[in-house]
């Protein structure tokens, strides 16, 4: 489950806190056995959200979602971004949930798109925190 293609889709969707909580959590479960720092560029994406795993002999789970420094909201409405592979899972997990496609948008041209207008995306180590 990692982002093998810089061209994958990049997708939009508006979730309430304890959602972004089973996905990420679902996420984790889904690529237990093959997650690697590549597949951080897969997970869910939020402004100012930091999300905090636990990495204990390899197995992962989930250890805490920072917003704004503060714990998340689990009934606060987020607009979260996402990757062909989040969006699949959410969409198993909530087909109900609105999930809009950006347009022409992958995630090379949205990054090449922020460096253009002098803006430096962060990297995964910016908002994932994998703790030992």
């Amino acid at each position: 489950m990692t982002a093998k293609s810089s061209d994958t889709s990049l997708y939009l969707a508006k979730i309430n806190g304890k959602q972004i909580h089973e996905l990420v959590s679902k996420y984790l479960t889904d690529s237990n056995d093959d997650f690697s720092v590549t597949d951080k560029y897969e997970l869910p994406i939020a402004s100012g959200m930091k999300i905090v795993i636990k990495d204990e002999e390899n197995k992962f789970s989930l250890k805490d979602i920072i917003v704004n420094e503060k714990k998340l909201d689990e009934e606060k409405e987020y607009s979260i971004l996402l990757t062909e592979t989040t969006m699949s899972i959410l969409k198993k997990i909530n087909p109900e949930c609105a999930i809009e496609q950006l347009n022409d948008t992958t995630l090379s041209s949205a990054w090449v798109a922020a460096m253009a207008n002098g803006q430096q995306p962060s990297a995964p180590e910016d908002y994932i925190e994998v703790e030992k």
